[in-house]
């Protein structure tokens, strides 16, 4: 009965593409497109830059112990912050449960983000990469405190925020909604709703024509899928 009614639903683990399928008095009738995410998808966070205007959006989910991580920073990412006129980057919290030290360092950028230096301070992080991954986790807290002061925080506050983990709910709430922004690794980066597979310029080519039509892309594939519901 529900098939009669139609079905739309994600096609694959990623949840790049939308399968919608529908039976009819003469057959089935079907429909796969892209799934573009609607912004209410992805975690609040206040970890942004870029200007509010900008017509490109970067959701980012990373992990500060993420090798793949660091390479996307230093690369694709410091090529987006180049262009804030052009991309707003939207940084979220995903420390992964087998690096020792990522929530710790996640705790550590939320801390300084409450002083205002998120970005410098991550800078820092991805910096010093082979400085605290390798070292347990009491050892890294004290090179975080390090870095704090290198970068001209005051110390003695982030050492109570780290101290208190005034910021771990922060970074749990941003976890919670790795199910419905299809997270199973990092870094997951998502280009105006639409997820980067390769990140190749190709790609990201592909995925702004597409999300800059007129009329957009949204508003044709929410259209056609009316019909299935």
């Amino acid at each position: 009965m529900s098939a009669l009614r139609g079905i739309v639903d994600v096609a694959d683990e990623y949840g790049t593409s939308v399968l919608a399928l529908r039976r009819t008095g003469v057959g089935w009738k079907a429909y796969l497109t892209l799934n573009i995410l609607p912004e209410s998808t992805f975690p609040r966070s206040a970890n942004v830059t870029g200007q509010a205007s900008a017509p490109n959006v970067i959701h980012l989910m990373s992990d500060f112990q993420c090798p793949y991580c660091q390479d996307l920073w230093t690369g694709d990412l410091a090529g987006w912050r180049k262009q804030p006129g052009q991309y707003r980057v939207v940084y979220h919290q995903f420390p992964l449960d087998f690096h020792k030290n990522a929530f710790a360092a996640a705790e550590a950028s939320e801390c300084a983000a409450a002083q205002g230096q998120f970005w410098p301070y991550s800078d820092r992080l991805f910096e010093r990469f082979n400085q605290w991954t390798r070292l347990e986790t009491v050892r890294a807290t004290e090179k975080f405190a390090l870095y704090a002061k290198e970068g001209g925080l005051n110390v003695a506050a982030f050492k109570t925020c780290m101290g208190k983990h005034t910021t771990q709910a922060e970074i749990k709430r941003q976890l919670a909604s790795k199910e419905t922004a299809f997270v199973s690794g990092t870094p997951t980066v998502y280009l105006n709703g639409i997820r980067l597979l390769e990140r190749s310029a190709e790609e990201q080519q592909a995925v702004l024509a597409v999300t800059r039509a007129v009329p957009s892309a949204g508003t044709v594939i929410e259209g056609r899928l009316r019909a299935f519901r």
